[in-house]
């Protein structure tokens, strides 16, 4: 019980600094990093919750988070790789 109040007040607190932050730095860094696809005027509603979701976790269960991300790097790069050896096997005409 005292992990998930944890969570929920570290989650509040990222939720309201992301909220009150978002036209001064967070969307400036955010259309750094995403794609234009993913970039819209109206998400700031979507993408801070989210935020505030994953660095709450991090907070709470740093190791799960490191582990999770660890898994999705391996899967990329393995899938890159196969991805790339595949081109070049591949015959194009």
């Amino acid at each position: 019980m005292t992990i998930a109040i944890i969570w929920l007040v570290a989650f509040v607190f990222f939720l309201y600094m992301l909220l009150a932050r978002w036209e001064a730095s967070v969307s400036a860094k955010l259309d750094a990093l995403l794609p234009a696809v993913m970039r819209s005027h109206d998400d700031r509603y979507v993408l801070a919750p989210a935020l505030a979701v994953l660095l709450a976790t991090a907070i709470v269960a740093p190791v799960e988070v490191l582990m999770v991300a660890i898994i999705i790097g391996v899967v990329a790069l393995v899938a890159t790789k196969v991805t790339g050896f595949v081109m070049d096997k591949a015959t194009l005409r």
